[in-house]
């Protein structure tokens, strides 16, 4: 089967399961997402005072920003997390996947911890061995996936010559998107061909890369978006957005150190948490909590 045919296929077929399950779609798949998450404990152990410290971070902090330290820009390796500390600042970029914005400048954030972690695990050069509740592949699935085919499927409905043709122009709308950025965003991570809807699971080629998980404060100002970007979790905002707005950094227990380091010699006292240690601290919740 072709990859248009096989996407043609997957929103119809997504249709069908909005169009008969409704609500329980969402319950479903929460379910579902629970069973896994309980097959993969237990981590390792962290000490019960540090899980209520790093909790109370969790609760004080209203987006996220899921990174990591390398990517690739103009066929080089940057280092991302050091231009960020540099400019005092998360900069917008290039944005051209909100239907209702058209191309912009953003700064893409997450009302949820698990969906930026999805986004921060991309940069794993070693995604085998991350400690997680869900891996990066399954959050994907439930936030992106799953919008990106409900909405899909709504969208090529209204097409006057039926769904296969209303899913080809939602494609060649896509692709037209896609085509006014330097590189795609699977690439800054990784050259490996692979769909960029299920890129998430591959982690990084570029040694040496690792997720960077950035939390911030409720003062961020953001913009209204697209139903298909709101059912995701995700919100925007067209302004930069300054690191005194940081209310902690998340990184694999091994770069802590290092990035501790990093953050003082830039002025910033930000608290550095292990992402396997604030894991603890949502395999703890429901995993209602943890997701929506």
């Amino acid at each position: 089967m072709k990859r248009e045919d096989a996407t043609v296929t997957a929103i119809a077929a997504s249709g069908i399961l909005t169009e008969r399950g409704g609500s329980r779609l969402s319950k479903q798949a929460l379910k579902h997402l629970g069973a896994i998450a309980a097959r993969r404990f237990p981590l390792r152990p962290v000490a019960p005072e540090k899980l209520n410290s790093d909790a109370e971070l969790l609760q004080s902090t209203t987006y996220w920003h899921g990174t990591g330290r390398y990517q690739r820009h103009g066929g080089k390796i940057v280092d991302v997390f050091g231009g960020i500390l540099e400019q005092g600042e998360l900069r917008p970029s290039l944005d051209p996947f909100d239907p209702d914005l058209g191309m912009t400048e953003t700064v893409s954030l997450a009302k949820k911890r698990a969906y930026a972690l999805a986004y921060a695990d991309m940069h794993s050069d070693n995604p085998a061995a991350l400690e997680r509740l869900l891996p990066a592949q399954t959050l994907a699935n439930f936030y992106v996936v799953r919008a990106a085919l409900t909405h899909g499927y709504r969208e090529a409905q209204k097409h006057p010559d039926g769904v296969r043709a209303g899913t080809k122009a939602l494609l060649a709308e896509a692709r037209n998107r896609h085509a006014q950025l330097p590189q795609s965003w699977k690439q800054k991570t990784t050259t490996r061909k692979v769909n960029e809807l299920y890129a998430f699971g591959v982690g990084s080629d570029i040694p040496g890369n690792y997720p960077i998980l950035l939390g911030f404060d409720d003062q961020v100002p953001t913009i209204k978006t697209s139903a298909a970007i709101a059912a995701t979790r995700e919100v925007r905002t067209d302004k930069p957005i300054s690191l005194s707005r940081l209310v902690h950094v998340e990184v694999p227990v091994e770069r802590m150190v290092e990035t501790q380091t990093m953050l003082s010699e830039h002025g910033l006292d930000v608290p550095v948490v292990a992402i396997e240690d604030m894991e603890q601290v949502v395999a703890r919740m429901p995993i209602a909590d943890v997701l929506v």
